[in-house]
C-alpha cells in the first residue's frame, strides 16, 4: 500500500511505522545511501526531518520496468521531491561501488528491485558502501516478495550481516566488522 505523502510528488510505498523507524535508525551528520528511491518521496521526507544528514539515492530509473509505479516519470518525481541534502547516482549499486572515491555510509536503506539475485547483488555492493558495523535496512523483508526474504536470510546465515530486528517490512541488519572490509576503508582514506 501506498501513502500520500503532503507536499510531495508521488508516495511513499512505506507505512509510517517505517518511516518513523528510518528517524530512529538515521543519526545525525549519518551519510545514509539509498538503493532504489522510485519516485524518492520517502527518502525525501526523511532527509528534510533529517537535514545535517547527507543522503544518496542510487537508481537506474529504468523506464517501463514492472513495478508499482512502473518507473515511468520516477525520475522527474524525484527531482520534484530533491531536499538540498540530497544527491542522485544514476545506475546501480555495484556501479557506484566501483566509483573511486565513493562516499562510505552510516546506513544504506535497500529498496530496489526484490527479486533474490537483485537483492544479492545489492546487498554484495553495500559491503563495499558501508562502514563496518553500520546499518543496512532493507524494505519488503516481512509479507510480500520472498526474493527480499531469501537473500536477506542467506548473507545473514553466511556471516555477512547480523540480523537487529525486523520493523514493519524493514530487516534492519548490521556489517559485520571483518578485517579485509577495514583493509579496504583503510585503502580509500575512511579509516
Amino acid at each position: 500500500m501506498a501513502d500520500k505523502l503532503e507536499g510531495f510528488a508521488g508516495h511513499s510505498y512505506m507505512n509510517s511505522h517505517e518511516r518513523l523507524a528510518l528517524l530512529d535508525y538515521i543519526q545525525a551528520g549519518d551519510q545514509v545511501i539509498e538503493i532504489g528511491t522510485a519516485d524518492g518521496a520517502t527518502i525525501a521526507w526523511v532527509a528534510a526531518r533529517k537535514h545535517e544528514s547527507l543522503f544518496l539515492c542510487i537508481d537506474s530509473f529504468p523506464a517501463g520496468e514492472h513495478g508499482v509505479t512502473g518507473q515511468i516519470g520516477c525520475h522527474e518525481k524525484w527531482m520534484a521531491n530533491r531536499q538540498g541534502n540530497m544527491a542522485l547516482f544514476r545506475g546501480t549499486a555495484a556501479a557506484y561501488a566501483a566509483t573511486p572515491g565513493h562516499r562510505i555510509a552510516q546506513v544504506a536503506i535497500i529498496d530496489g528491485e526484490h527479486t533474490l539475485e537483485a537483492v544479492c547483488a545489492d546487498l554484495r555492493a553495500v559491503r563495499a558502501l558501508v562502514a563496518p558495523g553500520g546499518l543496512v535496512l532493507c524494505h519488503d523483508y516481512a509479507g510480500r516478495t520472498n526474493g527480499v526474504k531469501q537473500a536477506v536470510d542467506a548473507r545473514v546465515e553466511a556471516g555477512d550481516f547480523a540480523h537487529v530486528e525486523t520493523v514493519g517490512s524493514i530487516a534492519v541488519l548490521r556489517l559485520v566488522k571483518d578485517e579485509l572490509m577495514i583493509q579496504r576503508l583503510r585503502a580509500v582514506g575512511y579509516v
